[in-house]
């Protein structure tokens, strides 16, 4: 956003697919209704790896492939979140990645030119987590409660 006289155009909505998300998405997207602003869902999930990851490592996959099965995953689960919390008829589109979350959500806001960002923030250790993206973005940080 060049100036504060300038309403955003581009949102990107950062959710973690839990139920707090939920409201982070209502409060987005009726935003950005008023605004008239496009709407992006990011989702990244955190590259730790689940028992059935681990099983699959000591098959012969390779960490790479299992960060490919990890993106996978994430983009299923994203696409799974947005049928079930967007309304139909809405317009939007779904990134997901795999990663630490603020430099992967600083990435994509200057990959899809996002000129503010929403995230939510429901547990005492989500602070500090908002924190990181609020340093790393270049734009302004909404925090839904």
């Amino acid at each position: 956003m060049k100036s504060f006289r300038e309403l955003p155009k581009r949102l990107l909505i950062s959710v973690d697919l839990t139920e707090h998300s939920f409201e982070t998405v209502a409060y987005g997207t009726a935003l950005a209704k008023k605004l008239g602003c496009q709407i992006t869902l990011v989702y990244i999930a955190p590259l730790f790896f689940t028992e059935a990851d681990v099983m699959e490592l000591q098959l012969g996959k390779k960490p790479e492939e299992l960060e490919l099965i990890l993106k996978s995953k994430a983009e299923e689960n994203l696409k799974e979140f947005a049928a079930r919390v967007m309304e139909p008829g809405d317009s939007y589109e779904t990134i997901a990645k795999a990663g630490a979350p603020p430099k992967e959500v600083a990435e994509t806001v200057k990959e899809t030119s996002a000129d503010l960002v929403i995230v939510g923030c429901h547990r005492r250790t989500g602070a500090g987590l908002v924190d990181r993206i609020v340093e790393k973005v270049p734009c302004p940080v909404l925090v839904v409660k």
